[in-house]
């Protein structure tokens, strides 16, 4: 949403009762008075979107009608906290995030794919066979890629149709192996809440040796026949722009440092 940052915008945490309407801040309405009025279009990270309309209800401007679809439709709950950014003709941009701070990712109703905020695709890879191999046609190996932002220096969250197709719900460790052949011991950490399973010690130490950048995207594939059942292969796609570099933790304070890349 860099796009969006130096448009008209304003944030509401969803505390209270929201079920069937959220109220615009009163200076936010009064500064856009002019277009805040009959249906609007709301547009998540994911691109669906939802017609909603505003309506005036004790003197304050609300989403109203196809708000309690919208709040279905994105698994919304008591504490997550929403940024909207007006980018013209009636519609916002919508920004999710949990009660955690970070973004808020969604099973996607695509179930040959995986279509979550971040992630970008799940594809099948075909297998080579000698002339005396009996092996068949294609084979889906479980893959996923996603542009890493300023929180992943603390984790990587592993799609719901990835995790459950690699198994890692029973895992407390996996092994990453970079591109130059090195592998990483690295733990895993289950939120109950929301259910969604992520990285913890040893990943910031591996993102740091690969050298990449805020905005950089990589893939995760599960290696099948593998000596270590928990092996996953990482390739770096994209490690350009002018993102900020990843750092090792400062063992000092306990936290990793952002450099501006040179």
């Amino acid at each position: 949403m860099n796009s969006s940052l130096n448009r008209p915008s304003f944030f509401k945490p969803l505390i209270g009762d929201f079920s069937t309407q959220l109220s615009i801040p009163v200076e936010f309405a009064r500064r856009h008075k002019d277009m805040l009025h009959g249906k609007v279009c709301l547009v998540t990270e994911s691109q669906e979107s939802w017609a909603v309309k505003i309506e005036q209800v004790n003197e304050r401007h609300c989403f109203i009608g196809g708000w309690p679809e919208f709040l279905k439709g994105n698994q919304l709950e008591e504490g997550d906290f929403l940024v909207f950014y007006f980018v013209g003709r009636s519609t916002f941009r919508v920004a999710i995030f949990s009660m955690d701070g970070c973004d808020k990712w969604y099973p996607s109703s695509d179930v040959d794919g995986i279509q979550e905020p971040g992630i970008y695709w799940n594809f099948p890879v075909k297998q080579e066979c000698g002339s005396g191999d009996s092996c068949d046609k294609t084979s889906e190996i479980p893959r996923f890629s996603v542009q890493l932002r300023r929180y992943s220096t603390y984790h990587l969250f592993f799609p719901a149709a990835f995790a459950a197709k690699t198994g890692l719900r029973r895992k407390s460790k996996i092994t990453l192996r970079d591109p130059r052949g090195r592998k990483w011991p690295v733990t895993l950490f289950t939120r109950e809440r929301p259910h969604r399973i992520q990285t913890s010690t040893g990943w910031n130490e591996f993102l740091a040796a690969q050298k990449l950048f805020v905005g950089s995207i990589i893939s995760l594939e599960s290696v099948p026949g593998s000596d270590d059942d928990d092996l996953f292969q990482v390739k770096v796609l994209k490690n350009r722009g002018k993102g900020e570099l990843f750092r090792a933790f400062n063992k000092n304070l306990g936290r990793p440092q952002l450099s501006r890349r040179l």
